[in-house]
């Protein structure tokens, strides 16, 4: 498994379980950049205000976890590689 993959896993997981009444996927995402971080020193620059909202990023980013759900993270993976950035040096 590369580590795109394990952070969708990571990612996934993290909004699965919802320990919070509010906030399940900013809290998963961050988590989930620190371990891209450590493992790619990259980091996933997410369109936040648009997953605030219904908008076509939300409905993907949704469709995307819930396909997760089925133990089918190709979307989730997909959705992720949109938005990897590096860090500079």
């Amino acid at each position: 498994m590369n580590s795109l993959e394990i952070s969708a896993r990571l990612h996934h997981r993290l909004v699965y379980i919802h320990p919070f009444n509010n906030g399940n996927g900013r809290w998963a995402r961050f988590i989930m950049n620190l371990f891209l971080k450590d493992y790619l020193n990259s980091y996933l620059e997410f369109p936040e205000d648009e997953l605030l909202l219904t908008t076509e990023i939300r409905k993907t980013y949704i469709k995307a976890l819930q396909r997760a759900d089925n133990w089918d993270y190709q979307l989730l993976i997909d959705f992720q590689k949109k938005y990897i950035s590096n860090f500079s040096i």
